[in-house]
């Protein structure tokens, strides 16, 4: 994710956060639905790559599909 491991590490939980370089961090993180680990992820409010599985990147898609829906109003 788009954000320094100093920003990630005090929400982690029990997920693993990992410094890739200065601005961006690999977090891996568990839950019980693929829906409940994007809205984990989603909270940092910064951008994200999608490693796996194709579920995982299908959840996103879902979920930025209801976000858009909702930022239009309907």
């Amino acid at each position: 994710m788009g954000l320094p491991l100093a920003d990630v590490l005090p929400y982690v939980g029990d997920g693993v956060a990992v410094a890739l370089d200065d601005g961006r961090t690999r977090l891996t993180v568990g839950s019980w639905s693929w829906a409940g680990v994007v809205a984990s992820v989603l909270r940092y409010d910064a951008d994200v790559e999608v490693l796996g599985p194709g579920a995982l990147r299908e959840a996103f898609a879902r979920a930025g599909e209801r976000c858009r829906r909702a930022g239009r109003g309907t």
